[in-house]
């Protein structure tokens, strides 16, 4: 009877762990993707704009982005 409510606890814990793991895939897959999508965003402002400030800011805003998407895929890899 102890043994198997400690091996029922042992694959709830299995389970849960697994499903944590799962989530945690999917919201940094979701980070990725949106950090990836404003990139482009900032990147297509800065083409657009002819203030040379706003393209700067834009530039360096989308090269932030970047730098983050490359950090979550080094970390998910």
């Amino acid at each position: 009877s102890t043994w198997t409510i400690q091996y029922l606890v042992q694959i709830a814990t299995n389970h849960y762990a697994a499903k944590d793991e799962e989530m945690a895939t999917s919201k940094t897959q979701n980070l990725i993707e949106v950090k990836t999508a404003l990139c482009a965003k900032y990147r297509h402002l800065a083409t657009l704009t002819k203030s040379s400030t706003q393209r700067k800011k834009f530039a360096s805003r989308a090269e932030r982005y970047r730098r983050q998407v490359d950090q979550l895929q080094h970390v998910t890899n």
